[in-house]
């Protein structure tokens, strides 16, 4: 069984001082308390309270999201605004969201770890959604969305905070010349990584015979990661990046929509429309 609490529990003043924080902050955050399908007891979990926190987006929470869901999970969904993000960020362990609360004394920082321990904790049900069997092909699928991220980064970032992600000065935010650059860099990743990318997942898709995409008839924790990732494309969020960059990939808008058709998956977004 995974086991998610071991080194975190050294930190329980990080942790204390993080729940005092939040508190301070809910008259503007939102928290739900999200239900999976089914009903479902505490020794699910097992006997642990669980709150995911983060920001009123997808990001890099919401394969967490859909894998809880997926996997008949509760959990808490706590949405914290921007503007108070400073003064929560030095009380999380690493400075960053998401943040993974487990009962009263456990935090973890990584949202890869979170997604894996709601797979483990829905295998537990007897729900396939980290299935043993599977584990390479889904590991290799997650390792492919993960390089997908990383390749993509530059492209978000340098339009966000060219300094930091590139090294500029902070003269050359909002120019013309920063403008031209992200245009460059946006096109250059759609011509290149984006067509890599899409066509090696539509061939996996074709010679996996329209499966998901670990070759399971049923979802993983892969697809919980790779399908928030492949709509991100389609947003319109992006200068640059059409929001009909897929519409030649059969497969992947048809794996998109067999994906998005889950039972679980409408009810998480029916619920919680972004």
């Amino acid at each position: 069984m995974l086991k998610c609490a071991g080194s975190i529990q050294a930190r329980p003043s990080v942790t204390t001082t993080f729940r005092r924080s939040l508190r301070l902050h809910k008259t503007s955050s939102h928290s739900r308390v999200v239900m999976g399908a089914s009903s479902s007891s505490s020794s699910d979990h097992p006997g642990e309270s669980l709150e995911l926190v983060y920001f009123d987006i997808a990001g890099v929470a919401e394969k967490v999201r859909l894998a809880f869901s997926l996997g008949h999970v509760p959990f808490t969904n706590t949405k914290v605004a921007f503007d108070e993000w400073a003064s929560i960020k030095p009380t999380t362990p690493f400075g960053q969201l998401p943040i993974l609360k487990i009962g009263s004394d456990t935090t973890i920082a990584q949202s890869d770890a979170m997604l894996r321990y709601a797979g483990t904790l829905a295998q537990n049900k007897g729900i396939d959604l980290y299935p043993q069997d599977n584990l390479l092909q889904i590991e290799e699928a997650l390792g492919m969305t993960n390089d997908i991220g990383r390749d993509l980064r530059p492209c978000i970032y340098l339009a966000m905070n060219p300094t930091k992600a590139g090294g500029y000065p902070e003269s050359f935010k909002g120019t013309p010349e920063q403008a031209e650059l992200v245009k460059n860099v946006r096109t250059a990743f759609m011509t290149d990584d984006f067509v890599k990318y899409m066509s090696k997942i539509e061939a996996k898709l074709e010679s996996n015979g329209n499966k998901f995409i670990a070759g399971t008839d049923t979802p993983t924790i892969a697809d919980c990661a790779l399908v928030p990732q492949l709509k991100h494309f389609t947003k319109g969020v992006l200068d640059h990046v059409p929001t009909t960059c897929l519409d030649e990939y059969k497969n992947i808008k048809a794996y998109i929509d067999k994906f998005m058709n889950l039972p679980e998956v409408a009810a998480w977004y029916a619920n919680n429309k972004k």
